[in-house]
Parts: C-alpha cells; structure tokens; sequence
C-alpha cells in the first residue's frame, strides 16, 4: 500500500513556451515559390560537372555568348511569320444557312475539282426547271443558254451572294454559286486572298462549259471582294469570259492582308516584306497577282462593271443595275446546239 505523496510540487510550463510561435502569413507563399525556383533550375539530366569557358578576354566572351543568343532570332522570326501568315489564310468556314430552295428556286448540288487538287462544291442552277418545260414543251430542246458563276469574298461562302441568286435565275441565266477553297466541305486548303482561288474559277467554268444547256461563250463571273480578284485573274487568261461584275476588289496585297489581321498593330508595317515572302514560300503564290494595276487592260477592253461596297451589291438598285449590265451582254442571243 503506497502513500500518498504530500506537499506535492507541480512543475508548470513557461507561459513563453506554452503557446508555439505562429508562422508568417507569407511563409507558405516563399516555399512555393522556392520550390517551383528549385524545379525550374534543376537540370533534367542530372548534375554535370560545372564548365566555364575562359579562354579570350571578358568582352570576348560577352560577344561569343550574345552571338549564340542571336543566332535564334531569325528562327524565332521565321516561326512568328508563318504562325501569322497561316492563322491569316485559315479563317475557318463560314457557317451554313439557307439554301436556294428556302427562295423557291431549284437547285442541284455540285461539285468538283480544281487543277491542283482543290476539292470544291456550289450550287447549279438551271434556266429549265419543270414549270418551263411544260409550258415551252420540244422548244427548249437543244437550246443553250447563258450562264453566271457567283463568287463569294475571303472567309465567306456561297451564302454570302444567295441574294443575286433568284434574280440572276429570273433574267434567264444558268446560275453556279461556288464555295472556294478554304469554305468547301470537302476543302482544308488555306484561303489566298483571291490568288489560288482562280482556279476555283476556272474549274467552275470549264464545269459549266461542259453541260449541253451552257452557252460557252455566253459565261460571266460577279465576285464580291477577294472574289473579285479571283475572278479577274482567272479572266486575264480565259478570253472567252463574256463579262464580268467586280464589287469592291482589293488593291494589292498588303492591303488584304492588314485587313486581315488587323491595320493598328504597330509591327504589321516593318515587316511587310517579310510577310509577303513568307506568303509566296508557303503556298506558291505570286502577290503581284493581287495588284490591280496589273489588269488596267483587262478591264478596259472587257466587260466590266465596278461596284463600290460589298453590301450595296446585295441592295435591290444595285441588283437591278447587274441584271441589265449582264443582260446587255449575255442575252443577245440564244446560242443553239451545233
């Protein structure tokens, strides 16, 4: 049996140990940041042994190391211009709305293939559609007719130009509305600001010369913006275009491009050499062929009507003005099958 202990002493704790020293609010924000110092100055390959370079003098070495470091620069250039030029020449596809029988008007889908490979599509529409056949009966056998192909602005689509569709139709034309490059389904190519899409042109109307109802030598073509610079292009080497309607064309091709990414940025100027070379080496494609100085010819022994305003082509004068220009030189007469 014990005892119990008397007089018992207690020991207490110092009142400056009882209570632990608090950390700094900021303590866990300095780990982090050492920790993320220490992860990004480690080396991947583990510890090497220290080299250091002391041959020539401190300004020697200063110069050979600023040397390295410039010699990155053009690299880190040239991937800046092609980062730009690609993002500029792939807009994306515009997207789809209504079609030609939203308007009441007939329509077959189409498509086909560029020169170079480009795979395209449009609607066509023909002048006969059963209404006329029932009223005109034997006598629209072996007739040709006129045609007009529509050609849509950068980034756009056929859709763009569905307005002068109906009334294009209502004249007595064959009318084609293509998607470029660039807008077709079928396409993944970059958009050339009318350059490589001439062949798009092209290839709709060597497409309509080949229908049995197409005049082939009653064809015209109506573009809107970069379209328009398509149009013409394809037109300087096709002779056998009859006329052709050009709304708002671009001048040269610094001027499409600074519409494209953008006339405020204070680098654009400097480096529009750059650009254009860049451009030229990606896709091929002369930027000389954007300048309207170039077709002053063209478009004075041709055909041709200027319009101001990609807009004011869609507006009822204006449609108005393009139906009787291309009746002036289309409908002339009606060419029958040889």
């Amino acid at each position: 049996m014990q005892r119990p202990v008397m007089n018992p002493s207690f020991v207490y704790d110092s009142p400056s140990k009882a209570r632990a020293a608090r950390p700094s609010r900021l303590a866990w924000l300095w780990k982090a940041l050492r920790f993320v110092g220490r992860l990004l100055m480690t080396s991947p390959f583990g510890k090497r042994q220290a080299f250091r370079n002391e041959e020539g003098t401190h300004a020697g070495r200063v110069f050979r190391a600023l040397t390295y470091r410039l010699a990155f620069v053009p690299l880190l250039l040239a991937g800046f211009l092609a980062a730009i030029v690609a993002a500029a020449t792939h807009p994306g596809r515009a997207s789809g709305g209504v079609d030609p029988l939203s308007f009441g008007v007939y329509y077959d889908p189409v498509n086909f293939i560029a020169d170079d490979g480009a795979r395209l599509d449009g609607w066509l529409v023909p002048v006969l559609d059963a209404k006329r056949v029932l009223e005109e009966k034997d006598a629209t056998l072996g007739k040709r007719f006129p045609a007009v192909v529509l050609v849509h602005d950068f980034a756009g689509s056929r859709h763009q130009l569905l307005p002068l569709l109906q009334p294009m139709h209502d004249s007595g034309f064959v009318v084609l509305a293509i998607n470029l490059r660039g807008a077709a389904s079928l396409s993944g190519e970059p958009q050339t600001f009318g350059i490589r899409e001439a062949l798009d042109v092209k290839a709709a109307v060597d497409m309509l010369r080949r229908r049995a109802y197409v005049d082939p030598e009653k064809i015209a073509l109506v573009g809107v913006g970069t379209g328009a610079n398509a149009c013409l292009i394809a037109a300087a080497k096709d002779k056998s275009i009859a006329a052709m309607v050009l709304a708002d064309p671009v001048s040269n091709f610094d001027d499409a491009f600074a519409d494209r990414v953008g006339r405020d940025h204070k680098w654009l100027p400097p480096l529009r050499s750059l650009f254009r070379w860049t451009f030229q080496v990606m896709y091929g494609a002369d930027t000389g062929d954007l300048a309207m100085d170039n077709y002053r010819n063209v478009i004075a022994e041709r055909n041709v009507l200027l319009t101001d305003g990609r807009q004011r082509l869609m507006e009822g004068a204006q449609i108005r003005g393009v139906q009787q220009f291309l009746t002036k030189h289309l409908t002339a007469e009606v060419a029958s099958v040889r």
